[in-house]
């Protein structure tokens, strides 16, 4: 028996949960509730589907399963009391935040692909979207003590979450769309 796929519209669901993991940190004593790990493997569980629609989205799974695992080795350390500095961590962050600035741009394009394949409307916003996020995520990449300048993180660092939130709900406004171009369809 084969298994049931995700529609399209499943997939930007799984995408949009991801992205509120990614994006929304609470903390329980070294314990991160929301963890990205998680988060990862909402989007790597999308992938399939997301690739059915969008043929290139299919090669962004190995990507999305290293940076599960990255970020679930960075959740487990915490709590087994490992510290996550020193020289090899900083070099394994810099490798994994290069994966991960190619990943989210691509995953974001596809999806921006999928939805003008759809007519959806908010296809262009998506796409400037993914470039002020992947401008942001590189600005922070920087080896720049971002503590000695505290305004200017805080102010970055605000609209980092704004983007990352707005993206959030452009995705679910896809989602939405897309159930009901599938209801229109079957109607």
């Amino acid at each position: 028996m084969k298994p049931k796929t995700m529609a399209l519209s499943g997939a930007a669901s799984l995408v949009a949960w991801g992205y509120l993991f990614l994006y929304l940190n609470i903390n329980l004593g070294p314990v991160d509730i929301l963890p990205n790990w998680l988060g990862y493997g909402m989007m790597l569980r999308a992938l399939p589907a997301l690739g059915s629609a969008v043929p290139a989205a299919a090669l962004l799974r190995p990507l999305a399963s290293m940076l599960a695992g990255w970020q679930g080795l960075l959740w487990v350390l915490p709590i087994l009391g490992i510290p996550t500095t020193g020289p090899v961590v900083s070099l394994l962050a810099l490798v994994f935040g290069v994966v991960g600035i190619y990943f989210h741009f691509q995953l974001l394009t596809n999806l921006a692909e999928a939805a003008q394949q759809r007519a959806f409307p908010d296809e262009k916003p998506l796409l400037r979207l993914r470039t002020v996020n992947t401008l942001l995520v590189t600005l922070f990449a920087l080896p720049v003590a971002w503590g000695n300048y505290p305004t200017l993180s805080l102010v970055l660092g605000l609209i980092s979450v704004v983007a990352g939130l707005w993206i959030c709900v452009t995705l679910f406004h896809l989602r939405r769309h897309l159930q009901r171009g599938k209801k229109s369809q079957a109607g």
